[in-house]
């Protein structure tokens, strides 16, 4: 914190143009009731229009608002800008001494933080008691935040943002791994192959160089483990060999096998259904023994 910060409380009150109800009231509050106890508490109060003449000079109340030691926000009238200004306030994380009239209603969301309420009649003459009946809280809370200035910390924006911080962490955690990943060259290849022959040589190669793991999918194991060995010897050689095997493996052509393995019974013993399969006779029919005849047999 600066120089041009150390002592100030900054006092977010609507202003108005010269004469209006709101500069009335405003010059009233800054001259009547605050700077009177400045003294006292040692610290100074600051209004925006002090600050910053023009609108240009926005830059400057924000500052203020988020370097000052203090904040005093007025409610009188539910002014916007200062209802904006408590806004930018509380997403710094800090909360500001917050008075208002008795017969102002607070939003909902401001009437979750304590708030110093005020007569409505406290700038009419011989109201000196109702001066005195503001100035006592106001003091109590600024003696309590200099002695525990963590009671101006607005903690749910805080936890918030410690939440925000943390998913924000895992986010950099992942997009970090990703990077990594990507990094890596040839860990993820992707191309058409033309020709089953070429495929499978290329998968074998593939599985015989993997370190972790191994995902397959769309193959029949029926249909081809006779014409490519290699590769179901890598496979299994995978297997026993890498520290998660296979994380799925998904065979498919089952209905293929399954036709060729009823040609095959159909030829050797005649029709297995009703249905005719293609290449058999449902009327023909084997005169030898049928299978299990012969494992008995055997036996």
């Amino acid at each position: 914190m600066t120089e041009k910060y150390k002592n100030k409380i900054f006092f977010i009150t609507p202003i108005g143009k010269e004469g209006s109800p709101e500069r009335i009231h405003a010059d009233f509050m800054l001259s009547e009731v605050l700077r009177p106890m400045e003294k006292e508490i040692n610290m100074e109060f600051v209004r925006a229009d002090e600050v910053a003449e023009t609108p240009d000079k926005i830059d400057e109340i924000y500052e203020y608002i988020r370097y000052a030691e203090m904040l005093i926000v007025d409610f009188f009238k539910l002014n916007p800008n200062v209802l904006h200004e408590t806004g930018i306030a509380l997403a710094w994380g800090k909360v500001p001494i917050l008075i208002a009239p008795s017969d102002e209603r607070i939003p909902f969301d401001l009437r979750q933080l304590s708030y110093i309420k005020y007569a409505v009649a406290i700038s009419e003459p011989n109201a000196t008691h109702h001066i005195k009946n503001l100035q006592e809280p106001i003091k109590t809370k600024i003696e309590k935040i200099k002695q525990n200035p963590e009671t101006m910390c607005y903690k749910r924006i805080t936890h918030f943002l410690e939440k925000t911080d943390s998913l924000g962490n895992k986010i950099d955690t992942i997009s970090n791994d990703v990077k990594e990943i990507l990094a890596r060259k040839n860990i993820f290849n992707a191309e058409y192959i033309e020709g089953e022959k070429n495929a499978f040589d290329r998968l074998t190669d593939a599985i015989r160089r993997a370190k972790i793991m191994v995902k397959t999918t769309r193959f029949s194991p029926f249909a081809v483990s006779e014409k490519y060995p290699d590769f179901f010897t890598e496979i299994q050689s995978a297997a026993s060999r890498l520290e998660k095997g296979f994380q799925r493996i998904i065979t498919v052509n089952q209905g293929k096998k399954l036709e060729e393995l009823t040609r095959e019974y159909e030829r050797r013993y005649g029709p297995l259904t009703a249905k005719l399969t293609p290449g058999s006779d449902r009327w023909t029919w084997c005169d030898g023994p049928w299978p299990w005849e012969n494992e008995y047999n055997e036996e």
